[in-house]
This record gives structure tokens, sequence and C-alpha cells, in this order.
């Protein structure tokens, strides 16, 4: 079973560094990956770009945000399945807010997972 750190880094309760493991560690690379990531190193693209996060959440928005997540999410393809159909679902909280639902199989273990990524 792969571990990792646990993000933020913290001290365990025995004086170590705090580590998770399983669908935990598998579900906090997929929400980093999925951060906001403005860089300046034209060789390395991280994390989805700040603009696309806080930009208006309409229909071209989010269509564009949507292909963006995919893109990251690919890189994935060995961990993770998507839904083919709809891998990646919007909803606006009370608060007018955007949350991006992911549904995804953990391939290692054949078990569905869930990530609710908070956007803006």
């Amino acid at each position: 079973m792969a571990k990792g750190l646990a993000v933020p880094v913290r001290i365990s309760k025995s004086g170590g560094l705090q580590t998770i493991e399983g669908k935990d560690e598998l579900r906090q690379i997929l929400s980093l990956a999925l951060s906001e990531g403005d860089d300046t190193n034209p060789f390395q693209s991280l994390g989805i770009s700040r603009s696309m996060i806080f930009s208006i959440a309409d229909v071209n928005a989010l269509t564009i945000l949507e292909r963006n997540m995919l893109d990251i999410l690919r890189k994935f393809s060995d961990r993770i399945g998507l839904d083919a159909n709809n891998p990646i679902v919007f909803r606006r909280t009370e608060n007018g807010e955007v949350q991006a639902y992911v549904r995804y199989i953990d391939k290692r273990t054949g078990e569905p997972g869930d990530l609710i990524k908070q956007l803006g």
C-alpha cells in the first residue's frame, strides 16, 4: 500500500512526521495536483491556473476548467480510472462558490474514490 507524507506536514503522536496511506494518500495527491499552480518555469506546468480558479464561473469558463482538470488527471491514468461520461461535476455552494466533484476508481484496489475540490 502506498504511503506518503501528510500535507500540510505535521508531527505525529510518536514525534515523527505524520504519514498517510492508501486511499487518503491518493486523494491528497490528486487534490494537490488540482490546486492553484501559477509559476514562471516554462518546463513545469503544475496545477490549475489562478486565472481559471478565480474567473467568472460561466459555462465557457467551466468548460475550459474541466478540460484543464482532465489534462491533469490523465497524468495519473496509471493509478486512477475516470468515468468516461461524467468525470467531473461542478456544483455551486450556497455562498455561490463552485466545487468540482471528481469520481475515480483506484486501479490498485479497484475501489471508488471521491474528491471534492473547492474552486474560487
